[in-house]
């Protein structure tokens, strides 16, 4: 702990040199992820990179670190000061490949597969220190028996045996690192070929999804049209209902009161119906008591005009029929003329023509006639009444 302390305490003092000498926030970054891993022997991370360097966005940090990585992973090997150079670039190999084949898997969607794979690097790095450490005891026995021999204790014979011992150690340790590294290869072109699988049948099943995904919103919506054409029509009907149940109670009334005016019109028109019969039928009695022409045209000088009138608006009503109106003669032609509308067509163009000695109404309009009678009042009992084939 307290050479890890020491060594975070010298990594700050270099970066504050570093920043006095003016250097850049990368080289900063770049300068503590070493420190970091091969002094401390820590991952660098973005924590421990600002912590160290005090400067620098996460964002930043993130890619200097990558960046480190990377030129690791160029490098292939790592510089310990003593160690044999075949040994570190074995070594730093071997580092490489593991730590590039754990980032491969961290990446990818295997969780076993990456924790195992950061367990060998984890191993790798720690046989690598291990290594290290025998190394420099083997250094400090080097420099031992080197003074040995500088004092003449030793002969040139252990020299060459201890030199022996360390290129057969040095052998077999290359030995075991090339196995270790074969099977993490092996096992690195395993996962990728899992990887590629996975790939491939992730991209398959996304075109299909896909395409039931079309298919079930084309489906949906062939299905909701039809519905939101009928949701329509029934808003419109609703709406429609609900104007004739608010009309209704109106409609209802005015109904009433047409009804009762109606019933009111018909009492009264019943009433002028009874009072012109009992008129007619008086003036019609009065007349086969007292016939009396004047001047042969069958006119009473008896009939006053009121009473004239009266009678002959009652025929153009349709009250009066011929049997009624035939005794009176011709009494009321003095109060009938053409001046009244057609019953087929209601033109006022009405005529009334004399046919010898008898008259006929006629509508210039549609043609309708009342046939030749003998006096005016028969010919207009037949044209209001439509009845042209009677003759009087």
């Amino acid at each position: 702990m307290s050479s890890s302390g020491s060594a975070m305490d010298l990594l700050r003092v270099e970066i504050e040199q570093m920043k006095a000498d003016g250097a850049r926030r990368a080289e900063l970054s770049l300068h503590a992820c070493q420190r970091l891993f091969f002094d401390v022997g820590v991952r660098p991370t973005v924590a421990n990179v600002r912590e160290a360097t005090a400067t620098g966005s996460a964002g930043d940090i993130a890619r200097d670190i990558e960046a480190f990585w990377q030129r690791l992973r160029q490098q292939g090997q790592c510089a310990v000061e003593g160690v044999p150079a075949p040994l570190q670039r074995r070594a730093g190999e071997l580092v490489s490949g593991l730590y590039g084949a754990a980032l491969a898997e961290a990446r990818g969607t295997h969780a076993a597969e990456l924790a195992r794979a950061e367990a060998a690097a984890q191993h790798a790095l720690a046989r690598q220190w291990e290594l290290e450490n025998e190394v420099d005891a083997l250094r400090r026995q080097c420099a031992e028996q080197g003074a040995r021999l500088a004092s003449g204790s030793l002969d040139a014979r252990r020299d060459e045996a201890l030199h022996s011992v360390l290129a057969q150690y040095a052998e077999g340790e290359k030995a075991a690192l090339s196995a270790q590294l074969q099977a993490a290869q092996a096992d690195n072109g395993v996962l990728r070929e899992q990887v590629a699988a996975l790939q491939a049948e992730l991209a398959s099943r996304a075109v299909e999804y896909a395409a039931h995904l079309k298919d079930a919103l084309a489906s949906a919506e062939a299905r909701v049209r039809p519905l939101l054409v009928e949701l329509d029509s029934l808003r419109q009907r609703v709406a429609a209902a609900d104007r004739e149940t608010r009309e209704a109670p109106r409609r209802e009334f005015e109904w009433m009161q047409q009804l009762n005016q109606a019933r009111m019109l018909a009492a009264q028109a019943r009433q002028e119906a009874e009072q012109a019969r009992a008129e007619a039928e008086r003036l019609r009695q009065a007349a086969l008591a007292s016939r009396t022409d004047t001047g042969g045209d069958g006119r009473r000088e008896s009939v006053p005009p009121a009473l004239g009138h009266l009678v002959a608006n009652l025929i153009r009503q349709g009250v009066l029929s011929r049997e009624t109106v035939r005794p009176l003669g011709r009494a009321l032609d003095a109060y009938i003329d053409a001046g009244m509308p057609c019953p087929q067509c209601t033109s006022d163009e009405t005529d009334l023509a004399m046919v010898g000695q008898q008259v006929e109404f006629t509508c210039a309009a549609c043609g309708h006639q009342s046939g030749v009678h003998a006096t005016r009042a028969l010919a207009l009992v037949h044209f209001v009444g439509c009845d042209t084939a009677l003759v009087g």
